[in-house]
């Protein structure tokens, strides 16, 4: 463009002039119309999808966030959980709370496992009341698996008392029920650490598994 006509339009631009403020916004109000009751407004649009904004940050406010994540047990989990805990259960009271304890069931399997350890493992330390002792722990561990399957981390507190209250109920059973068995507290104690244990392990992989969903 020729510079003579450059300085025309500049020249141009700035005789015009501009519309005084209460003009501009008598056309602003005739553009968007009031409505006076609720019957006459337009009902309100639903936010845009995100893709539609010009800026990444105005469509920030718009994004639902994601809900937390909740802690309790899903319906997998709570199925998986009845199956091999219901079984597991009723056959752990059936050889407690009968009269025949474990040892005068089958005293072979004991016979078995001390002879295994003493010739091929070198355990001789390991006697009748050691590996009941044990057995005991090892035998609650399953409960505070379950019992951390079925509650989760919101209830852990219950979840450790699970397995020392079946515990307990268990001794007192046979010390009231069952004179043929010896009530014991040793056995509370070990029973308790048994299971104390178990949701202990299960806490330590549920938590292991939530941080590696959570990295990818």
């Amino acid at each position: 463009m020729p510079r003579s006509c450059e300085h025309f339009g500049n020249a141009a631009k700035r005789r015009a002039p501009s519309p005084p403020p209460h003009i501009r916004n008598a056309a602003k109000r005739r553009a968007r119309p009031q409505c006076r009751n609720a019957a006459q407004c337009p009902a309100p649009q639903p936010p845009l999808s995100p893709h539609v904004y010009p800026h990444p940050e105005d469509a920030h406010d718009h994004i639902p966030h994601p809900r937390p994540r909740s802690h309790r047990a899903s319906g997998p989990v709570l199925a998986t959980a009845a199956v091999l805990g219901v079984p597991y259960v009723v056959g752990l009271l059936f050889l407690t709370l009968t009269p025949r304890g474990f040892q005068n069931r089958m005293p072979q399997v004991l016979d078995l496992v001390l002879g295994f350890a003493h010739h091929t493992l070198g355990w001789h330390w390991l006697g009748f009341t050691k590996l009941e002792l044990i057995a005991n722990v090892l035998v609650f561990l399953p409960i505070g698996i379950l019992a951390f399957l079925l509650l989760r981390t919101r209830l852990i507190a219950l979840a450790l008392l699970i397995g020392p209250m079946l515990s307990l109920g268990v001794e007192l059973a046979q010390a009231a029920l069952l004179p043929h068995r010896v009530a014991s507290l040793v056995d509370v104690a070990a029973n308790s650490l048994g299971a104390t244990t178990g949701v202990m392990v299960a806490w330590a992989a549920s938590s292991l598994i939530r941080l590696l969903r959570g990295k990818q």
